[in-house]
């Protein structure tokens, strides 16, 4: 039990792609607390992805631990992670469906209010709004009506839409 408790930690974290590969990640230790603001910065390839993957759970670091609320994940499972993260990571993509669609993952339409905060919070609602249908636009990621950036935010808002307790961005400013 994370009793609602979501400081991030990870002690002693080592990872390499393969077991003649170099160590990419050699002893990483970081506490993340609660409403706190963290920029991994490095050169590209030095494992900034990497971690993040390993902070998400999607990959297993070949040593250490991660954390929340204190409790090794190891005790509580990848769930836990997952439960209260949510991320945009290099690579996302929109499926192809509504906005709105890609945003709640098929929703009711009770959310609307939350959708139009998030979006004005970004600054893409009146982006959206000037489309022909609005929020129930069709899109994908071969839509070419919207930029690059205006995609990257919409994946934003698919983030933000959970609610996370943990907001994990990668390359989130790429566009």
């Amino acid at each position: 039990d994370l009793n609602e408790n979501y400081n991030l930690s990870a002690r002693g974290i080592y990872h390499q792609y393969d077991k003649l590969a170099p160590l990419v990640l050699v002893n990483i230790n970081i506490d993340i607390s609660e409403n706190e603001t963290v920029l991994l910065t490095g050169d590209s390839g030095s494992g900034k992805s990497t971690f993040i993957n390993i902070m998400l759970g999607i990959t297993e670091p070949v040593a250490g631990s991660l954390f929340i609320g204190g409790v090794n994940i190891k005790k509580t499972g990848k769930h836990a992670i997952r439960e209260i993260t949510s991320s945009v990571l290099q690579g996302d993509s929109l499926f192809p469906g509504t906005i709105y669609e890609n945003i709640t993952f098929n929703d009711s339409l009770d959310n609307i209010d939350q959708i139009h905060e998030i979006a004005n919070a970004i600054g893409i609602h009146d982006v959206i709004t000037r489309l022909p249908l609005g929020y129930f636009t069709q899109v994908g990621d071969m839509s070419d009506f919207l930029s690059g950036g205006e995609k990257q935010k919409l994946l934003i808002m698919r983030a933000l839409f959970k609610k996370p307790k943990i907001l994990i961005l990668d390359e989130a400013d790429s566009n």
